[in-house]
């Protein structure tokens, strides 16, 4: 029986963490190995994360650091410490089902060849409500459009191969790391069971803190994506899409309430960057029409905006919507 490593990084979630932690202790697979980060807390975190970790030393490994790592530098340090052959990531505020992970194993070791095992997940509000579900019918769909590290069963040598990483990026580390995952072109099956509960938490770290443009977010991604350019060369126009997709995501997602002129400089640093990619001239609205598996949604607002973009109003826009109510309604890409 293959040992799967369970990560999770934890920061000020004293409110949902024993329910989270109950969730991955009560798995009915029990090869488990699970690794706990504690960024920082400055709320009852720690000491809820010693208990469990003096109630089950067999199973839990805690690390502490009064530095804050932030999701993705939890989620690396996890990786370089674990000893599962294969890795799941969870949310310190969401649950994972009781047979999620011997469900996504039984997929594993039913497909021997497989890279990565996807499995569908709702989410919920905290009145315990079920929002949506989320049910994929195809690999390449479920590949590009579950953006998030979580509901994924990981083979560990694979992301070895590939270095496969999460990065020092300000916002949006997830959506990054899973492009990379996407370019290095995994061999995906698919778990038809909903095995892992996203909570709708309005006070994470994704709803306050990167609500406005975090610091140095496109000089990072501007690094990141270089890194990206060298490794992926062969599929230089594809991964355009993607710079393209990130930055028009970050911009409507942090753009929310933000002065006009915060806005203006933050899209003159992204879509500067993306006219002096060689591959800008190239990309056109049939690119984006073209990308197999994307939500038809997503790329509806992406040919809007470049089309924005062409008839050079696309700035004008952006800082109409900073000051607008349309980020109340604007679908997340």
């Amino acid at each position: 029986m293959s040992k799967v490593t369970i990560i999770s990084g934890v920061y000020n979630a004293e409110k949902y963490l024993k329910e989270c932690l109950d969730s991955i202790i009560n798995q009915s697979y029990q090869n488990l190995e699970i690794i706990l980060i504690v960024n920082a807390s400055k709320d009852k975190s720690k000491e809820i994360v010693q208990q469990y970790e003096k109630k089950y030393p067999e199973k839990i490994r805690a690390f502490y650091t009064e530095e804050k790592l932030g999701a993705g530098g939890s989620r690396k340090f996890g990786l370089s410490n674990a000893a599962g052959e294969y890795i799941c990531f969870v949310d310190c505020d969401d649950v994972l089902e009781k047979d999620a992970i011997k469900k996504m194993m039984y997929t594993a070791e039913k497909k021997q060849n497989g890279d990565l095992i996807i499995c569908d997940f709702q989410k919920f509000n905290n009145d315990g409500k079920i929002l949506y579900k989320r049910k994929f019918k195809n690999e390449k769909k479920a590949l590009i459009q579950s953006v998030a590290p979580w509901a994924k069963l990981y083979r560990k040598d694979f992301l070895e191969k590939k270095e496969l990483t999460f990065r020092n990026v300000p916002f949006g580390e997830d959506v990054l790391f899973t492009t990379d995952l996407y370019l290095a072109n995994p061999k995906v099956f698919l778990c038809h069971y909903i095995g892992y509960s996203w909570r709708e938490n309005l006070q994470s770290t994704s709803h306050t803190e990167l609500r406005g443009f975090p610091l140095e977010t496109v000089e990072k991604a501007k690094e990141y994506f270089k890194y990206l350019d060298k490794k992926y060369s062969h599929c230089s126009q594809k991964l355009m899409y993607f710079k393209f997709k990130y930055f028009v995501w970050y911009l409507l997602q942090s753009g929310r309430d933000v002065q006009k002129e915060s806005m203006k400089l933050e899209y003159n640093k992204a879509f500067s960057y993306l006219h002096n990619e060689k591959e800008w001239n190239e990309f056109h609205c049939n690119k984006i029409w073209g990308i197999q598996g994307e939500r038809m949604i997503v790329k509806i607002v992406l040919v809007f905006i470049r089309i924005l973009e062409e008839m050079h109003i696309s700035g004008k826009f952006f800082a109409f919507y900073a000051q607008s109510f349309l980020g109340n309604f604007w679908p997340s890409l």
